[in-house]
């Protein structure tokens, strides 16, 4: 029968019964757990090991949570739960391979199977986490406080620059990739064009958008406009880029009202790029290294799709990855200042309010605001793929014309085993529907939750809700005010005194949906496509 071993990182000869540890593990309900010095000794292959250290404390019930959890989840070789770290809560999102690559240590502490492949109880729970990563092996995390912990000090720089593949991030304890100028450089940049001004000038999205990519250095292997009878002015042509690098080409689209999707399916039958991004025409680069920053997620073959953080004009995000709230498709941050990503406030009218329930002032950077991680789904404004991906499962659906497409392109990959990411270093100011009418026809979203239902978003903590706000489609997701501090209990006791309950089932990152009735009184029936 599996046990739970928790090896304690401590003086070896220290009575580690007498520590905040070994007192709340005293307190825990059933059985089924012992303490061990680490590295372990004595350790069977049906074993779970935590590596702990003696000033933390497990919530009550914890163990006996954790052994259910791999009783019930067989496949899965480690897990994680929500902690408190010094009176803090960090209510984290499902296992997240990118994240932990980012933000080493974002995951821990981690419960292993002894059974899994390549586990070596001497190594340091950095590495541990850093294996499970690079395996792409299945990890639960369990929504509930299962730790207590005075403080958390972030890894050293030793094992965070230890990867060529990496560069110091701006926040300390983070890193992220360096730009793959191989993956700039084999892209297939389509793009959608209305040909259409923004109010007060006289230069098109197009022209203005096309200058951001002359930034490149190296330049994409190619530019495809992509055009309907909607467009104003004249197309863009090859000789009025001369000297650009960029080539540039465009394609009609045919007759009909705009359609994104059926525009970037074109693009991409014609384009010649390994890599495939789908691009609108209002955005703006800040920094010329943004598409490298994306392209270097794709050298991993688990991911799939990557999105960029796309701020309004004012700084204020737009899109930093997608969660899917009540059935509805949102954008994650939407509305915090960008430059105060890691403060976890956010502005709604006068109010400053913290978003999610991390109770501290690093809400966002304790959800990985700031840092590169899994998402649900990320926008088709910006989106980065692999071409023999996008082939593979179709293209955007021609059932969306204009919105839901790029998260039902999204749903599509990940049911493939593709991942998808978000990459917040990667930053494009977008001009949001400077070139049409900001409209999403409800037809659109019957199809969508018709197509998948109810989706269980595994990056969206149970304990999260999206604002009080008149449109359901609308706003960020934000905590709920009424959440209380799940240490509580354990705040007002002594420290011989067993913390809070540990409760809620355990989460893996597979996709699962439920039936979801359409929000709009509409007939069913869904208008023909010209």
């Amino acid at each position: 029968m599996a046990e739970l071993v928790v090896l304690t990182q401590g003086p070896p000869d220290s009575d580690v019964s007498c520590t905040p540890l070994g007192r709340s593990l005293g307190c825990q309900t059933g059985g089924g757990w012992r303490l061990s010095p680490a590295p372990g000794g004595d350790l069977q292959p049906d074993d779970i090991v935590m590596v702990l250290p003696v000033e933390t404390r497990f919530a009550r019930s914890a163990c006996e949570t954790i052994l259910q959890a791999f009783t019930e989840h067989p496949e899965a070789v480690a897990l994680y739960g929500d902690c408190l770290v010094g009176g803090r809560c960090h209510s984290r999102p499902a296992w997240s391979p990118t994240r932990v690559q980012s933000e080493p240590g974002a995951s821990l502490p981690l419960a292993v199977r002894v059974s899994r492949p390549g586990f070596d109880p001497a190594d340091d729970p950095l590495e541990q986490e850093r294996q499970l990563a690079e395996s792409n092996a299945p990890v639960l995390h369990l929504p509930s406080v299962l730790t207590i912990h005075p403080d958390w000090p972030p890894p050293g720089d030793e094992f965070l620059m230890g990867d060529p593949r990496f560069e110091p991030g701006e926040r300390s304890g983070t890193r992220r990739r360096c730009p793959s100028l191989r993956g700039q450089a084999s892209t297939s940049i389509i793009i959608p064009s209305a040909g259409v001004s923004r109010p007060a000038t006289t230069r098109s999205m197009l022209s203005r958008h096309l200058e951001t990519l002359t930034l490149l250095d190296p330049p994409p292997l190619e530019v495809i406009v992509v055009i309907g009878d909607e467009f104003r002015g004249e197309p863009p042509q090859q000789e009025d880029l001369k000297g650009s690098g960029l080539e540039v080409k465009v394609l009609h689209r045919g007759p009909g009202t705009f359609d994104f999707s059926r525009a970037i399916n074109l693009g991409l039958l014609a384009c010649r790029g390994e890599l495939v991004l789908m691009a609108n025409d209002d955005l703006e680069a800040e920094t010329p290294d943004w598409l490298g920053r994306m392209a270097a997620h794709l050298d991993d073959p688990t991911v799939g799709a990557v999105g960029a953080a796309l701020l309004y004009p004012d700084r204020t995000v737009q899109h930093a990855g997608m969660v899917i709230h009540g059935g509805h498709p949102r954008h994650l941050f939407k509305g915090a200042s960008f430059d105060e990503l890691g403060t976890g406030m956010v502005i709604h009218g006068d109010h400053p309010q913290h978003l999610f329930n991390n109770m501290e002032p690093a809400g966002t950077a304790a959800h990985g605001g700031d840092v590169a991680r899994d998402a649900i789904g990320v926008t088709g404004a910006c989106l980065l793929a692999r071409r023999r991906d996008l082939l593979a499962v179709g293209g955007l659906s021609h059932d969306y014309p204009v919105s839901y497409g790029d998260i039902d392109l999204c749903l599509r990959l990940r049911r493939t085993g593709l991942r998808v990411v978000i990459e917040p270093a990667a930053v494009l100011v977008h001009h949001e529907s400077a070139s049409r009418e900001p409209v999403i026809q409800p037809w659109e979203w019957n199809r969508f939750i018709h197509r998948w239902g109810e989706v269980n978003d595994p990056w969206f903590h149970p304990s999260f809700r999206g604002p009080n706000h008149p449109d359901p489609k609308d706003g960020n997701t934000d905590a709920d005010p009424t959440d209380t501090d799940p240490d509580d209990d354990a705040a007002t006791a002594d420290d011989n005194a067993a913390p809070t309950d540990a409760s809620g089932p355990a989460r893996s990152t597979a996709i699962r949906s439920r039936m979801h009735e359409s929000w709009v009184n509409i007939p069913w029936e869904l208008p023909a496509q010209g």
